[in-house]
């Protein structure tokens, strides 16, 4: 039926083209006009963000190239907010450098994510210089609108969104709970603020002469203004072939100006065909506009909302579980609440006070409503699904099945049992060992056969004193591990086990308890203050020559004792799959190393390395006594604290261990088949 429908406008065959060639294009590996020897880049600011002392700019000169700078003390960054606007001519003294593959599988990469905005090269910044002020048109009047929301103190987040596109400053718990209820979309510049204008334009200009043509450039400057985001650039192509279809009476049917739209942008911008945003408005438009008839024949508004909210809910979902692997059946409820009051108060009331500051405190008290409500709403967890990311083929048949469903809603079962079969890809046929790549610090999930999956340590950045508040704190535990969990389909551990209270083992742990079920929280008995906060969680505490079984399998705890020094308190893991033994030595140092080998006689076949391969850790004799073949060091890259150590990586190499090092690897992963398998996050040529 679909196919029928689409294949009746000829519009499509040349949007398919040009669609395969947008993919071919974007899949060639350009090179950049910078070398990476260059130390001084000439160009003007194209963008630019502050939160707290990170600095975050844009520059272009002889292409796009980004960069950060970390301000001294808050006198510089009023200096830089006062001397530097959009536009100036700058030279940066800076170091150049490429940006890195992720090492996670299944995770978004920023690579290419640069890439595919035609970035090749990042800054390490030391000076600024500005050499020219600004001398264009657009990005005056975008100085002129950052200046007045500048002005605007206690809604600024979200006229920033609104006005122009940048949902930055919005608070990272606050957008991750608009996430999770489904609900982001309502927050990126799209067709409704566009129409919105549009329509007030109309009303004051009706009787000018070239009324469409100031309509046409109004689109065009709102499009540079929201930095040619890929939702407004879907939105405000539509808008312009659709008013030109209706002035010279063209009668192109609207499903044909959508893939003419869709031409059009990708003919402008290739790489759009990679953005999510212009993905989740494409698809969601062409099913609207597909079934636009059997929307309309219904009269009740909030009919036609509960249909629309299920539509764009049914067609983005492939979207949805592709880049964030769960989704939340609450979304269709609270886009019915949501998208009236963002559309009709929230999105209206910031453009009136975009020219009446006055009513900032109005504004903020509505945006509060929202993100309180957003915050409870985010908590509810009966109503979250994990699914896990699924592969391409499946994708389209999930397209089909959709389709089908939305001609004759019975067949909704088709859908249920797509999700079951993403869900059973991931189910663990094979047991499987993975040292996921956290930075500096400790993660390892190790998956048993009937799906069971024991997780032992978070990862956690280590936080120093600083003065500076930031609005997008970096979190392990949100931002790296729970979304890698969810992706390979995790929704419940069996037990998570934290070695020890170090923040690099710790620090995720939370995130982890708040987003999974977790039958079983382990500490070791000697608590600090990390440890006691996770006391609300009721955790059991391992001790020496406790056994932990789980699925068959054996997991031996060998700490010797607990120990004012918190590394030398690590709880030390002994297991066997499929005849491999993996011992786990936490942080624990060689007086440990020392104990354990005069009490047990252990043939290791993949260590994970003490400490991170710190000098105080994994000695020659315990590397004799228990002679690993592989040796796994969790460690961060370029990490403060230089590990892996010079002798370590030599007693190792002396004793023909096959090391693997996260900073160059990524993720680790053990596949414990007939044959035993090693995958890797990242390519490394060392």
């Amino acid at each position: 039926m679909i196919l029928k429908i689409l294949l009746k406008y000829k519009y499509i065959y040349i949007s398919i083209i040009i669609l395969i060639f947008s993919l071919i294009y974007t899949s060639i590996n350009f090179k950049s006009k910078y070398s990476i020897k260059d130390n001084l880049i000439e160009g003007y600011i194209h963008n630019y963000k502050i939160d707290g002392n990170k600095l975050n700019i844009e520059v272009i000169g002889k292409e796009k190239i980004i960069g950060n700078y970390y301000f001294k003390n808050n006198e510089e960054i009023y200096n830089f907010k006062k001397k530097y606007k959009f536009g100036d001519y700058v030279k940066i003294s800076c170091e150049l450098y490429y940006p890195k593959e992720s090492g996670l599988f299944n995770q978004f990469s920023y690579k290419e994510y640069l890439r595919q905005n035609k970035i090749y090269l990042l800054m390490k910044i030391n000076t600024i210089n500005k050499t020219l002020n600004n001398n264009k048109i657009r990005y005056s009047i975008k100085n002129f609108i950052v200046n007045r929301i500048e002005s605007i103190l206690l809604s600024k987040k979200y006229l920033y969104a609104f006005m122009i596109g940048e949902e930055y400053y919005i608070d990272s718990k606050v957008k991750d709970s608009y996430q999770i209820n489904g609900i982001s979309h309502l927050f990126a510049v799209s067709g409704s603020n566009i129409t919105f204008v549009v329509m007030i334009l109309l009303k004051i200009i009706n009787k000018f002469k070239y009324k469409y043509l100031f309509i046409f450039s109004y689109v065009l400057l709102y499009m540079f203004l929201t930095d040619f985001t890929a939702s407004i650039v879907r939105s405000g192509v539509f808008f312009i072939v659709l008013t030109l279809n209706k002035i010279y009476k063209w009668n192109i049917r609207i499903i044909d100006i959508l893939f003419i739209t869709l031409s059009l942008s990708l003919i402008y911008n290739p790489y759009l065909i990679h953005s999510v945003g212009f993905q989740f408005s494409f698809i969601i438009s062409m099913y609207l506009i597909i079934f636009q008839k059997k929307i309309l024949k219904y009269k009740n508004y909030i009919v036609i909302l509960i249909i629309v909210s299920t539509i764009a809910f049914l067609s983005s979902l492939p979207i949805v579980l592709n880049n964030f692997y769960e989704f939340n059946l609450l979304s269709i409820f609270l886009n019915l609440i949501y998208v009236p009051f963002v559309s009709f108060i929230l999105f209206p009331l910031s453009l009136i006070c975009f020219i009446l500051p006055f009513l900032d405190k109005i504004l903020f008290f509505f945006t509060n409503i929202l993100e309180y409500s957003s915050l409870m709403f985010s908590k509810i967890d009966f109503f979250k699904i994990i699914i896990g990311k699924p592969s391409f083929l499946l994708i389209i048949i999930y397209y089909i099945v959709i389709t089908i469903i939305m001609i004759n809603p019975k067949y909704l079962y088709l859908l249920i049992i797509c999700l079951i079969i993403n869900k059973l890809m991931y189910y663990s046929f094979y047991p499987s060992i993975e040292f996921i790549d956290v930075g500096q610090g400790d993660s390892i999930l190790i998956k048993l056969n009937g799906n069971k999956n024991v997780l032992v340590d978070t990862g956690g950045i280590l936080k120093y004193e600083d003065s500076f508040k930031r609005i997008n704190d970096f979190s392990i535990g949100d931002d790296v591990l729970s979304p890698y969990l969810k992706s390979i389909g995790i929704s419940r551990l069996e037990c998570l086990i934290i070695t020890h209270g170090d923040m690099d083992h710790i620090g995720g742990s939370e995130a982890i308890m708040n987003n999974f079920n977790v039958n079983n929280l382990f500490l070791n008995g000697n608590l600090n203050e990390l440890e006691k906060k996770l006391i609300i969680y009721n955790p059991k505490y391992l001790k020496d020559n406790d056994v932990l079984k789980i699925n068959n399998y054996i997991f031996y705890i060998l700490n010797p004792s607990y120990d004012t020094n918190e590394n030398d308190s690590s709880i030390i893991l002994y297991f066997t799959i499929n005849n491999i033994n993996i011992l786990l030595m936490g942080d624990a140092s060689r007086i440990i190393e020392e104990k354990i080998i005069q009490k047990y006689n252990l043939d290791i076949d993949i260590l994970k390395i003490g400490h991170h391969g710190s000098k105080t850790s994994t000695s020659i004799n315990f590397i004799k006594k228990t002679t690993p073949y592989y040796g796994i060091i969790s460690v961060g890259e370029n990490n403060r604290f230089n590990h892996p150590h010079k002798e370590v990586l030599e007693i190792l190499n002396n004793n023909n261990v096959n090391v693997f090092r996260t900073d160059y690897y990524g993720s680790i992963k053990f596949i414990f088949k007939d044959k035993l398998l090693i995958k890797t996050g990242r390519k490394y040529e060392g």
